[in-house]
């Protein structure tokens, strides 16, 4: 900046038409009690642009630093002028323009005001107006500021397809006067010497409808600027973050000509593309922080204005966000001596993501409590829920167990079971003598329930096979049956030994029969 100053200075010496500024640098004056000005005349010096660099990229951003007040008297401040330049427009509309007019004013160390700034109508010839206004009364001090302190004025350069090739700024002659940029309002304003320079012209001959009908301009010999508009390589820049701590992960670029295009897919649009480890990051989970990553995208340089036309320039720079997988969260439902009731359940996420479990309603269980937080954020390591519940005390259904042969006939007694809902049961299978166990109809063991059960163990009987040994003589049996019925035949005093016993059997009888008649009829 100095060695700027210095020569800008000797420059202005040797023309004999502007006061010399000071060859070093001043710090803002920091007295409690500031001086307003004791005059009312505006003195101008150093107001012209210094683009700082021979070339500009087509379609490109940058910043014009643009030279407004001197800091070498101390003065009110006067309405400025900004008329962009064939080929430059503003790169961001007047908000960014007032942003630029704010920082200014901060390095300007106003006092009793401050700036604002308002676009007005273009000129004839399409170029973009701004007026600067000052507050009523806004001053600044001699020795306030920095000589060269810069209006940083964002500005985007015309496309190729314009047909321009440079871009000219301040004017050597008064016929070029509407070559300029800077002009200063002059309605009834009074300026020291300083102002030769500055010629006076009216406002709406070179396009400015603005506060002032007169304004002045810079006029020198020498002073014109001029920039060329060329096509250079231009890289895009994408970063790739974690989105749980923002740290960066990778970084990945794209380079081409300014104002060509290329495409999302395939570039950062995978996590293979990215080189990601899909293990690790969640591709669903990548975003972008402008567009999307189907759309093409032009190469525009970001900061357009470089004094080497070979130079890759900074074009745009992307955000890309990727998250982790988290650890796991089990969900487990148990009673008090830690046996599971219900099936366990397991939430998967990315980190930071939330989640919530849930409180079930368990037949036979009162939930009493749960350990662990129910809802939360995945991490980095694994998180364990227990919801905790009492058994409930229920009087189950009875279960009957019958024991039954393959008729259906009752073996033994039933065997009726009690127990309370959600309990074990157990049945037992018996042996009874002369059947085989064939089968068996429910469960032989479970849990009691709201509802009878039955359990019913089938018998088949045993067929018995009878044998009858062969005789000693080795007949056939029916021989032999014969044989045993002969055998067992009387004899014939045996038959009538038979024949006697059966008469004194009937005699006895009768006696007895009429005996009891005669007692019967003496009675009545």
């Amino acid at each position: 900046m100095n060695k700027k100053i210095l020569l800008f200075t000797t420059f202005l010496l040797l023309a004999g038409t502007i006061m010399p500024v000071l060859a070093t640098e001043t710090t803002p004056e920091t007295r409690a009690e500031v001086t307003p000005p004791t005059d009312d005349l505006r003195h101008v010096s150093n107001m012209f642009v210094d683009p700082g660099h021979k070339y500009i990229a087509y379609n490109g951003a940058g910043e014009l630093d643009l030279f407004l007040y001197s800091s070498q008297k101390t003065q009110y401040l006067s309405n400025m002028y900004v008329i962009l330049p064939q080929g430059l427009t503003t790169s961001g509309g007047i908000d960014a323009v007032q942003n630029a007019v704010s920082k200014y004013s901060t390095g300007l160390n106003i006092h009793n005001g401050s700036l604002s700034v308002t676009q007005l109508a273009n000129t004839t010839d399409g170029r973009e107006v701004y007026q600067i206004s000052p507050s009523t009364g806004a001053f600044i001090t001699a020795g306030g500021h920095d000589e060269f302190l810069a209006l940083e004025f964002p500005v985007k350069a015309a496309s190729k397809d314009s047909g321009l090739t440079k871009v000219t700024f301040n004017a050597n002659t008064l016929a070029e006067i509407g070559r300029n940029v800077l002009f200063i309002g002059a309605d009834n304003i009074k300026f020291d010497t300083s102002v030769s320079s500055y010629p006076e012209v009216n406002a709406t001959t070179i396009g400015i409808n603005g506060a002032d009908s007169i304004v002045r301009g810079i006029v020198l010999n020498g002073i014109q600027r001029e920039i060329t508009l060329f096509t250079p390589k231009v890289s895009d820049t994408y970063t790739v973050y974690d989105n749980a701590t923002n740290e960066v992960i990778t970084t990945k670029t794209s380079t081409g000509l300014s104002g060509e295009q290329y495409s999302r897919i395939g570039l950062v649009d995978t996590l293979a593309s990215l080189g990601l480890d899909a293990s690790i990051y969640d591709e669903k989970s990548l975003t972008i922080d402008s567009g999307s990553f189907s759309d093409s995208i032009e190469w525009v340089p970001q900061k357009a204005l470089t004094n080497n036309p070979d130079e890759i320039l900074s074009g745009s720079n992307y955000r890309i966000f990727v998250k982790r997988f988290g650890k796991d969260v089990t969900v487990k439902y148990v009673d008090e001596n830690n046996n599971e009731i219900a099936d366990s359940i397991t939430l998967s996420g990315n980190i930071d993501d939330g989640y919530t479990s849930e409180q079930k309603a368990i037949t036979g269980y009162t939930f009493k409590e749960v350990q662990g937080n129910t809802t939360g954020t995945f991490t980095d390591d694994e998180q364990i829920i227990t919801y905790i519940y009492t058994k409930d005390i229920v009087k189950a259904a009875p279960v009957t167990v019958h024991y039954v042969d393959t008729e259906g006939q009752k073996l033994a007694e039933d065997i009726v079971l009690d127990g309370n809902v959600g309990e074990r049961y157990e049945t037992e299978q018996l042996t009874f003598n002369h059947y085989d166990f064939k089968e068996v109809e429910g469960s032989i063991s479970g849990e009691f329930i709201d509802k009878e059960q039955e359990v019913t163990y089938i018998y088949a009987k045993i067929e018995e096979n009878i044998v009858i040994p062969p005789s000693e003589n080795n007949e056939p049996p029916k021989k032999q049956e014969e044989a045993a019925s002969i055998a067992r035949l009387p004899e014939t005093g045996e038959k009538n030994r038979s024949f006697i016993g059966y008469g004194l059997i009937l005699v006895l009888i009768a006696s007895f029969l009429i005996v009891n008649r005669k007692n019967f009829l003496k009675n009545e």
